[in-house]
């Protein structure tokens, strides 16, 4: 049976690329472009797992609240947070993110992302940055 991605960015095409890369490998992607998106498709229909860029809305940060939001309702539900800031990686984890991916996306980490998050939910966070 095919996994459910659902893709949220207000970048058109973020979504068509990461769309035409995910796609071939087997899943069923829905796309969304803000929090109304994302609830009405979490409500109609059954998501796997989200991929949710940080930088939504006017503000830039919507993609925070939507992810404090799903992890109000369920804490099973795989979400990958996405931005190019890597200062808010620590943040996304606080609030229940299951994984950070910085953009610009490398895009055979982000399936080995999807892939761990789908199988087993567990992501090892590797620093390997001497202290």
């Amino acid at each position: 049976m095919k996994r459910t991605l659902l893709l949220v960015d207000d970048r058109e095409m973020f979504l068509h690329i990461a769309k035409s890369c995910l796609v071939p490998k087997g899943f069923n992607v829905l796309l969304g472009h803000n929090e109304e998106d994302v609830m009405k498709e979490l409500a109609r229909a059954a998501v796997d797992m989200v991929l949710l860029d940080i930088g939504l809305g006017l503000k830039g940060d919507e993609g925070l609240g939507i992810l404090r939001r799903i992890r109000e309702s369920t804490k099973d539900l795989p979400i990958i947070m996405v931005s190019a800031d890597a200062g808010k990686q620590k943040l996304c984890y606080d609030l229940g993110a299951t994984a950070f991916i910085p953009k610009p996306v490398n895009y055979d980490f982000l399936y080995r992302q999807i892939y761990r998050a789908l199988t087993n939910n567990t992501i090892i966070i590797a620093d390997d940055k001497p202290s």
